[in-house]
């Protein structure tokens, strides 16, 4: 009785990628933010291929990720409250947070 029962195979869900994972961070601040794409994703590959393949609790298929668009979003809030930053002229993410965010992640 249950389900181990009648499902005997086991189903893996393989990482992402570094570079999946720093589309999922640009497609998921895009529509609300301006930053320097290309910037971005390197910052992230890079970070995202220093955690071990093995360490689940950081690299459990794109939990990073947002926990990474997390942390930008309140560093960015911080920013702009820090240094009264007018966002009239749009939301432009200045790349020093992404390397914040970045050292805060691993």
């Amino acid at each position: 009785p249950g389900l181990t029962s009648r499902i005997t195979g086991t189903i893996e869900f393989p990482d992402y990628s570094a570079e999946e994972i720093a589309q999922i961070v640009n497609l998921r601040l895009q529509p609300k933010y301006s930053f320097d794409v290309g910037e971005v994703s390197r910052i992230v590959t890079q970070t995202y291929n220093q955690i071990p393949v093995g360490n689940t609790s950081l690299r459990a298929n794109g939990r990073w990720a947002e926990r990474f668009v997390e942390s930008v979003e309140r560093l960015f809030k911080k920013y702009v409250l820090a240094n009264q930053i007018d966002l009239s002229e749009g939301k432009i993410i200045p790349t020093d947070i992404f390397h914040t965010a970045a050292r805060g992640s691993l």
